[in-house]
């Protein structure tokens, strides 16, 4: 059985999600299992003298279950991960495929959907981390709930990333204030959240 492992993490670092892909990527090839086995019964069943008809229809089942194995092995295998620091999404079985991005350095994350994939309440997400085209991550479950609770993490890692600039002892007040624009500068804090962290620090002199 292919069993989950917990990703490592920071000393400070938490895990806010950890999830697999919505079971729907299943449900075609046990459509068509369950479909090919009933139908090769009911060949049986009514007499057919000719023995293809229901070979066919068990080589279409085998076919079906095969398929389905190859899903619920991509299934377990497949994870996205969220964390009070990261972003990350794994999958294979044999060769594994990371994918991970700070937190700090996406931009922006949509979501899509199909009409089918709203009644299932699935979808996927495309992360935009600045490059030329985003990182997708498809077949999620939840996916607005998922979407908003990066979102939150992005908000709490900001407060975290302006408090911890605050709170290095090495550092002067101006160098603080320094590294607190640096990370106005790159998008971590607004301008606001930065005249508020300077005015504090001000206040300390």
């Amino acid at each position: 059985m292919v069993g989950r492992s917990t990703p490592a993490l920071g000393a400070d670092e938490q895990l806010l999600i950890d999830s697999r892909p919505h079971p729907k990527m299943m449900f075609g090839p046990g459509f068509l299992a369950v479909t090919g086995v009933f139908a090769a019964v009911g060949v049986r069943d009514i007499g057919v003298p000719d023995r293809y008809p229901m070979l066919l229809c068990l080589a279409l089942g085998l076919l079906g279950a095969l398929w389905l194995l190859a899903r619920w092995l991509r299934w377990t295998t497949t994870r996205v991960v969220l964390t009070t620091e990261r972003l990350m999404t794994s999958r294979g079985i044999l060769g594994k495929k990371h994918w991970q991005v700070g937190l700090e350095r996406i931009h922006d994350i949509s979501c899509s959907q199909t009409l089918l994939e709203r009644l299932l309440a699935a979808g996927d997400l495309v992360v935009d981390t600045g490059g030329d085209r985003g990182h997708v991550i498809a077949d999620l479950p939840r996916p607005f709930q998922i979407q908003n609770e990066i979102y939150e993490a992005m908000d709490s890692s900001t407060v975290a990333s302006a408090t911890r600039a605050m709170d290095r002892r090495d550092l002067t007040i101006p160098e603080q204030i320094q590294k607190l624009d640096e990370l106005r500068q790159r998008g971590v804090i607004s301008d606001s959240e930065f005249d508020v962290k300077k005015t504090q620090l001000l206040d300390r002199m």
